[in-house]
């Protein structure tokens, strides 16, 4: 284990106490989780982590929109890739689900589109 490794697995830790503190905890988790990724973008953990605090904080924030975010996506869908595991399949098709759901509401061509996608990544 390297230097690097090291240090992303103690900010890793960090971010997995910090995640048990509701909203706030949530966001240090997430500070965390970013230097995690920085130091060791391939460890799956990391992203995924990150891609539920993220969600996480923006279904505690009303103000935002429901669906969710591009940077969730881009977290969960970087967990897949390198680790191809049934809780990283299963949120990330939560999250297709739920993006699908808004935009029923607007066209149901995209909501085609996105469960075509989710259907793939689900293969």
């Amino acid at each position: 284990m390297n230097i690097d490794n090291k240090t992303a697995v103690r900010y890793g830790f960090r971010a997995a106490f910090f995640g048990g503190y509701g909203p706030t905890g949530s966001r240090l988790a997430i500070i965390c989780l970013t230097k995690a990724v920085e130091m060791n973008p391939n460890e799956s953990l990391w992203h995924f982590m990150k891609a539920h605090h993220l969600g996480r904080l923006k279904r505690v924030d009303r103000s935002f929109d429901p669906a969710p975010s591009h940077e969730e996506f881009h977290h969960i869908e970087e967990a897949l890739k390198i680790k191809r595991i049934s809780i990283y399949t299963t949120h990330c098709a939560i999250l297709y689900r739920n993006r699908a759901k808004t935009y029923l509401k607007e066209s149901r061509a995209n909501a085609n589109e996105l469960f075509k996608k989710c259907l793939e990544l689900c293969r």
